[in-house]
């Protein structure tokens, strides 16, 4: 396998390198860089046409660049045009107005004590008078709202603030991957004005959507099996227990409840299992191709259009519109052109964990899998296809792995065995699951497929938290660094090559990169023997503090639920690589006694340091620590502070 046969995967890399480099950049060198990429794209056009013509190639390498330069260049102009932060109608840049009107775009998500929905605005209210605004907001509120309702609503919405403490989840980054930057609690005050259809594809699929999951709800009886079956077959998770969830989760087979290709790829395989696509006449197999196209991509609007879905729907577009012209096209070249177009209508989903953990399970998969499976080959059909199963869930998690640590600190210790349920159980369920919503409105027909639907499910629910519930089933609390992400690939990118081609010259550097990175670790894992910090954290019941003393944890709180431990606590202490028992920290009369016999006081507008000078003060602003005075510390307020001892 050439790389140089596959020039959209170059394409994709430095596309995507144009993307990651952008929020690094001033506007007006951004500004500067459409001249010069104008510029740069004449001058690429006049050295291809000038090359072609004399039929000489000396210039291949300067063309080459000049061709390169120009896909990172369109990754940097692509995110400054979708980019609604240079929009001077956006929301954020209007401080003075009264209230707003905007669409309704989704159905209303059922929150504890409200309900959740999105709002694309219109307009704001400013001194009786009406502008047009852009964005969109998160509202929650107490009323019933239906997509396509515009509203009007009374107040200013708020912009979503930073996480208060070290290493918390970045809501306000997330939603702004998004491009959503204000939330507001509405309760009551909205008032329905109208109605628009001004997404009509997007609304008429919602309301499909909403008719397939009544019919789920009045004939799949179990409430588990219905939240599996409406995760599975329709992409909708929000509806998930926490116990489901974090069964799945811990078994390994969370992957099938998120629909991927592996769902579009069962669609697709479903077609051809009638017809051959080379069987048939040129406009025959042209018609049926396009049928095969348009089922796909209504499938992929029914689910959500998810990063994963988008991805598989696009490459089967691509490779299904190749076999109109009976040609077989490169599956690498179909990824990478599948990853470019998605970009270049959202650059923002390359921070998307769906979609870094969609391309990187297929490129597993079609890399390694082969390799993989090669090196046992049973005699046995049936332990043969086992295997071929076990082989593919291994190459995904070699490839995944770096990913879903990093972003969720935990690994399924029984992926493989999980594998050889979830997915022919996921098979099955789309086998029965798509007839299903076909036919779910016939009276007979909808209640005896949802009954098969519910009791698959049912077994297959079972066997996932009898996976869950052996010894060891995850580990959890994994540290990873973006450096790591990157030394991990590196070494596997090395493996493969070495194990593939033969290289015996790779071994060298291959032990040169692994030496390095485990010593880093153990350098970054021995500098945990140094820790001497304490963390005072912020949250709904007050204060909780963590005192990091080598490798050991000393805590106390005001109270704190296990929840508020797990979201604004946890992070920080896995950041640092800490992973022992907590054990309690002394507070009694106002003061704050340490291990060590260091004693702080509470009492007071400010924090007293009683025994002790602190090494360092800073406190936490969201993103960043920032340095204090040591006698500016309050304990009553909503900041985080970090002070190092000696």
């Amino acid at each position: 396998m050439a790389f140089n046969e596959f020039p959209f995967l170059r394409y994709a890399v430095f596309f995507i390198l144009g993307i990651i480099i952008y929020p690094f950049l001033e506007a007006p060198f951004i500004e500067r860089l459409f001249f010069f990429f104008i510029f740069i794209f004449l001058i690429y056009n006049l050295l291809t046409l000038y090359t072609s013509r004399l039929r000489e190639f000396k210039n291949r390498g300067l063309i080459s660049c000049l061709g390169l330069t120009l896909w990172v260049a369109l990754g940097v102009l692509v995110s400054y045009v979708k980019d609604v932060k240079n929009d001077p109608l956006h929301l954020m840049y209007h401080h003075d107005y009264d209230g707003y009107m905007g669409i309704v775009q989704h159905h209303d998500e059922v929150k504890p004590k409200s309900f959740r929905n999105t709002i694309f605005l219109t307009h704001i209210m400013a001194n009786d008078k009406i502008q047009k605004v852009k964005g969109e907001v998160i509202i929650y509120h107490q009323s019933k709202l239906s997509p396509g309702q515009v509203i009007a609503v009374i107040g200013r919405p708020n912009r979503i603030a930073p996480p208060e403490n070290p290493n918390e989840f970045n809501y306000a980054q997330f939603l702004s991957r998004y491009q959503i930057y204000h939330t507001h609690f509405v309760g009551k005050d909205i008032e329905i004005i109208g109605w628009t259809n001004h997404r009509p594809l997007n609304f008429f699929f919602l309301s499909l959507r909403k008719s397939i999951q009544h019919h789920m709800d009045r004939t799949i009886l179990d409430p588990r099996a219905r939240q599996i079956a409406q995760a599975l077959l329709l992409g909708q998770k929000q509806n998930l227990d926490a116990e489901v969830s974090e069964a799945y989760s811990t078994a390994g087979a969370m992957h099938i409840l998120a629909v991927s290709g592996l769902h579009v790829g069962i669609i697709y395989g479903f077609f051809f299992l009638f017809f051959k696509p080379y069987q048939l006449p040129p406009y025959k197999r042209m018609a049926y191709l396009s049928i095969v196209i348009s089922i796909i991509w209504i499938y992929a609007f029914l689910t959500g259009m998810s990063p994963s879905v988008m991805r598989s729907a696009t490459m089967f577009t691509i490779v299904s519109m190749a076999q109109m012209r009976s040609s077989s096209p490169s599956i690498y070249n179909g990824l990478a052109i599948s990853a470019i177009l998605l970009l270049l209508f959202d650059p923002n989903l390359i921070y998307s964990v769906g979609f870094q953990l969609s391309y990187a399970a297929l490129t597993g998969i079609l890399v390694l899998q082969p390799a993989i499976v090669n090196v046992w080959l049973p005699q046995n059909r049936i332990i043969y296809r086992c295997w071929e199963i076990t082989s593919v869930g291994i190459a995904a998690q070699l490839a995944t792995f770096p990913i879903s640590a990093y972003y969720f600190h935990s690994f399924p210790s029984y992926f493989f065995m999980s594998n050889l349920i979830a997915i022919p159980g996921a098979f099955v369920v789309m086998a029965i699951g798509i007839p299903y919503m076909l036919l779910a409105f016939l009276p007979y027909v909808g209640i005896g497929l949802g009954l098969v639907l519910n009791h698959i499910i049912i077994i297959l629910n079972r066997v996932i938290f009898i996976l869950q519930d052996l010894p060891f089933a995850k580990i959890s609390d994994i540290k990873i660094e973006p450096w790591e992400v990157i030394w991990y690939y590196g070494v596997l990118i090395l493996i493969f090559i070495m194990l593939t081609s033969r290289i015996k010259k790779l071994a060298q550097p291959l032990i040169l990169v692994m030496v390095m990175g485990v010593c880093i670790i153990w350098i970054d894992f021995l500098g945990g023997y140094h820790k001497n910090e304490i963390y005072l954290y912020t949250g709904p019941s007050g204060r909780a503090v963590d005192y990091f003393y080598r490798h050991n944890i000393y805590s106390w709180n005001e109270g704190w639920e296990d929840q508020d431990v797990k979201y604004k606590l946890s992070p920080n202490r896995i950041a640092h690589g800490i992973h022992s028992d907590v054990k309690e920290l002394h507070y009694a009369d106002g003061q704050l006694i340490l291990p060590k016999g260091y004693i702080i006081s509470t009492e007071g507008r400010f924090l007293s340091f009683i025994n002790f000078i602190p090494k360092e003060v800073a406190r936490y602003n969201g993103t960043k620590w920032l340095a204090v005075s040591s006698d500016s510390l309050t304990w009553k307020d909503n900041t985080a502070y970090r002070i190092l001892l000696e």
